[in-house]
């Protein structure tokens, strides 16, 4: 839903909206949103600008992700030299050691990103014959005199008293001053966040809407109604269901019915009629994903692969909570057999056939759908101590596996084929 507002000078503004998150939180707090425009989201002085833009990069991790991701892009892992000639490499190096010019090269493009300006400095030896130092200077704690399109003067002032005083003169010939998304007569630059300003301010608003909910949701005292009816559907709620509610409703009350971090995902999935088990994978995890994509891995009661209509009613489910920059996929988990083959020897006072029931059943048991979790490493030693632990046996030769058996994000051990003999110790 797009709302459509003009103010007294005629200017519109449109600011897309969830109809029902935002009544919901009016209807808590009335005074949680604030109007909102162009003008209050976009400082109309520069410094101000660079200011609040520094704040979202150090207080929004998504424009900390960008921005980093444009400085790597724009200079790498670190900055490196070459030249045929080895000795002017080794002389270019020393000195870049000496005046740190990975970092200053690194500081400049951040400032250049983030405030859209970026100044350096240098300063020279006593005896005024080589350079000793080069340093990043805050761009908003200088102020530049442009005539013409050229820079003539620039003076550093206290970053709380910018502008008062007489400030402290930067030679032209030490001064390296750049700008980002500027024309040539404009004297500042802009920050690569700034399109996005208005956009965080509405996202900072409603996180405000957030916390009222949040504030709502925890009284002392909360009473959940399960069962009832739902549509022309009538639940009858068993004791397993009122089971699985006290073990999930803890989770999904923490995650207040919206979809940011990955154990609100979790907790929302696996809340979900009909879904047992859920794994959220996002780019460090596949590197298939992309950015801003997340990829819920559902496995349904009892098992085996979700219907399509499940995975469809869980998709649509997750869509009504995620973030407006969230693309959420789900999809079938992926099972890996566990082959068990081994030999086990029973002390000759135990009935082996019985000892090898209960090696199996153990077995069997430690794979079970219930028992495994996605990404959950099958480990050796495990189950050798698994099936050595059973009463009546001396000690387990085992043949497969042979090693730790990893399982990946999205995966899920599921038992394959179990053989295991058994034999009396030898007298």
């Amino acid at each position: 839903m797009q709302v459509i507002g003009q103010d007294n000078d005629g200017k519109l503004s449109v600011v897309a909206v969830a109809p029902q998150e935002l009544a919901a939180a009016a209807a808590l707090d009335s005074g949680v949103f604030r109007a909102l425009n162009v003008e209050e989201a976009v400082p109309e002085t520069w410094e101000e600008r660079a200011k609040l833009a520094w704040e979202y990069y150090t207080e929004e991790p998504i424009v900390k992700n960008a921005v980093n991701a444009w400085r790597t892009f724009a200079i790498g892992d670190e900055v490196g030299f070459h030249c045929e000639d080895d000795g002017v490499e080794a002389e270019v190096r020393e000195f870049a050691g000496r005046v740190g010019l990975d970092a200053f090269v690194r500081d400049m493009v951040l400032q250049l990103l983030v405030k859209g300006d970026c100044v350096g400095y240098k300063t020279y030896t006593e005896k005024g014959d080589d350079v000793a130092a080069v340093q990043c200077v805050n761009p908003v704690s200088v102020k530049l005199k442009v005539v013409q399109g050229e820079l003539t003067e620039a003076k550093q002032f206290p970053e709380d008293s910018l502008g008062i005083g007489e400030g402290i003169d930067l030679p032209m010939e030490q001064l390296l001053h750049l700008k980002w998304d500027a024309p040539s007569f404009s004297p500042r630059g802009n920050s690569m966040v700034l399109p996005a300003f208005h956009a965080i301010a509405l996202l900072r608003d409603y996180r405000k809407s957030e916390s009222a909910i949040a504030k709502r949701w925890t009284t002392p005292l909360r009473f959940v109604q399960v069962g009832g009816q739902f549509g022309s559907k009538l639940v009858m709620p068993d004791q397993g269901m009122l089971d699985r509610v006290r073990k999930q409703a803890p989770a999904e009350l923490a995650s207040l019915w919206r979809a940011v971090t990955k154990a609100d995902y979790v907790a929302l999935a696996e809340g979900f009629p009909g879904v047992a088990k859920a794994q959220v994978l996002d780019v460090n995890d596949c590197i298939n994903l992309d950015y801003y994509h997340v990829c819920v891995v559902i496995a349904p009661d009892g098992g085996g692969l979700p219907s399509q209509l499940l995975k469809d009613e869980v998709l649509a489910f997750l869509n009504e909570r995620k973030l407006l920059t969230v693309t959420v996929h789900v999809k079938d988990p992926v099972y890996v057999p566990i082959d068990v083959d081994a030999e086990i020897h029973v002390f000759r006072n135990y009935n082996r056939f019985e000892v090898l029931d209960a090696a199996l059943a153990k077995v069997r048991d430690a794979l079970a759908f219930d028992c495994v979790r996605f990404g959950q490493d099958i480990y050796f030693s495990d189950l050798v101590a698994l099936i050595d632990g059973v009463e009546g046996v001396s000690h387990v030769v085992m043949n497969h596996p042979t090693a730790d058996v990893p399982i990946a994000a999205g995966e899920l051990a599921v038992e394959g084929s179990t053989h295991i003999s058994s034999v009396y110790v030898a007298e």
